[in-house]
């Protein structure tokens, strides 16, 4: 199949530069800043609107809601472990791992070491 004049789905074609992601990255900006037409008589912006539903929904007790709030505020929670001695110092754990290999197999299973041993 051969590129036809106009084919904005072609391989290749970029928009003018701009990839589709930036286009509908811009596409969603610009209808989220406009004003909400129906049922809102105080002048909010739809991204407005999105925000205080997100508060109400939160203040509902809705869990998902409450943390997306809190990651955007707060910052993602951090998954730290720490092991502490019975005085409560911090442990610092260190793998050393060692692999002893036989010249003859020149194979371990789950490590790349080599090539297969030869065929007896």
């Amino acid at each position: 199949m051969t590129f036809q004049p106009g084919n904005k789905l072609a391989v290749g074609n970029t928009n003018g530069g701009r990839t589709r992601s930036e286009l509908l990255t811009k596409a969603l900006i610009s209808q989220i800043n406009e004003l909400v037409k129906k049922g809102d008589p105080s002048g909010r912006t739809k991204l407005a609107k999105m925000v205080d539903e997100l508060i109400e929904k939160g203040m509902n007790g809705e869990m998902a809601a409450i943390e997306f709030i809190w990651n955007r505020i707060e910052g993602p929670m951090k998954n730290v472990t720490e092991l502490k001695n019975a005085d409560g110092e911090v442990l610092h754990i260190e793998l050393i791992r060692r692999v002893i290999v036989d010249p003859a197999m020149k194979t371990i299973e789950g490590d790349k070491v080599a090539e297969d041993a030869p065929a007896a």
